[in-house]
């Protein structure tokens, strides 16, 4: 779970990564090159920036990328209604619990669907626990935008993610899972743009 081309965005979460230009092409033994994601720009410039991940074209990657996303906007979510006086702020944090819980039951449905044995990751690696740590440690004047700067980038990933799997991934079950996913995860992203604008 720690190595870098299996994180999602996340995003992942919900993953869950066209809103940027997709990494570089998978291989055949499934490993990837990646460049730059514009969304990295999306982060606060004193926060690590989210990482790259390879294009999630093979069942384990997308399972790993979407599940570790829908950790990150969880765990994110949790620290925004602890930390942010906002009360905007704090229901899109609410609804992002909600939403990417429910997005870890429908992908551990998937993959029950689709007879595989994919284990969901359980922890954050430590790329994300990094950011997850920089961003508890934002001054209180600055966390609602750190906060939503993440999500944007997460979001963007997540979407990018879910999109290549949806058009060339190699599990039905997981794809119609994907699918499905796509215009909740565009939803997020415009509310997450749109409450973001409201702060400046």
């Amino acid at each position: 779970m720690n190595n870098p081309r299996l994180i999602a965005a996340a995003a992942a979460v919900l993953m869950l990564s066209a809103c940027e230009k997709p990494a570089g092409p998978v291989n055949n033994a499934g490993s990837a090159t990646t460049d730059a994601t514009a969304s990295g720009t999306l982060v606060a410039s004193a926060l690590p920036a989210l990482p790259t991940v390879p294009e999630p074209v093979f069942g384990p990657n997308f399972v790993d990328s979407a599940g570790t996303a829908n950790l990150f906007e969880i765990a994110e979510g949790r620290l925004a209604l602890k930390r942010s006086g906002n009360a905007a702020v704090k229901a899109f944090a609410s609804m992002m619990i909600d939403a990417h819980t429910k997005s870890t039951i429908a992908l551990q449905a998937a993959v029950a669907a689709s007879g595989q044995t994919i284990d969901l990751p359980s922890a954050l690696p430590d790329a994300l626990q990094t950011k997850l740590a920089a961003l508890t440690q934002t001054d209180a004047g600055s966390f609602d935008q750190a906060y939503m700067a993440d999500q944007l980038a997460a979001h963007e990933g997540a979407l990018s993610a879910l999109q290549i799997y949806a058009r060339r991934g190699d599990v039905a079950a997981l794809k119609t899972f994907a699918s499905d996913t796509v215009p909740t995860v565009e939803d997020h992203l415009a509310r997450a743009k749109a409450l973001q604008a409201s702060l400046k």
